[in-house]
């Protein structure tokens, strides 16, 4: 499985939400270098496509099938995050989930429930491929 890992973005103008944003995405970034068969794009290489819109070129340009990307927002005193796996060649959503913490800073018990999110979001991406190859090699947007 091929995959970048995006810079989780933050609301503009607040450093601990982008703080927050920064460590998600290196813990997801090093979760998926974890499983074997993964190849991750390096995080220098995503942070220029933070503003990309576009998940076609950024797959194209970093030669992946999936990306991840996040958000991190407040609500009243929790954090929320929103994340999704995104197939590149057709831009479509392959999986997405939310968490929900207390407090700015990644505490053991987060960075677990961050893992186990990981293993999720891999077995999704995993899943997408395997139907892939299935489907012969296309993606349901390039089937005639």
């Amino acid at each position: 499985m091929s995959v970048a890992i995006l810079p989780f973005g933050a609301p503009a103008g607040s450093s601990a939400d982008q703080q927050f944003a920064d460590a998600l995405t290196q813990d997801v970034a090093l979760g998926f270098g974890r499983f074997r068969g993964a190849r991750v794009v390096a995080a220098g290489t995503t942070e220029t496509h933070r503003k990309t819109a576009d998940a076609r070129d950024i797959g194209r340009e970093l030669n992946v099938r999936h990306m991840v990307k996040g958000e991190v927002r407040h609500v009243g005193e929790k954090v929320i995050v929103d994340v999704q796996v995104i197939e590149a060649a057709t831009a479509t959503q392959v999986w997405s989930d939310r968490l929900e913490f207390e407090g700015n800073e990644l505490t053991p018990e987060q960075r677990k429930r961050v893992a186990r999110l990981t293993r999720e979001a891999y077995g999704r991406g995993v899943g997408a491929e395997v139907a892939r190859a299935a489907r012969g090699g296309l993606s349901e947007g390039q089937r005639e």
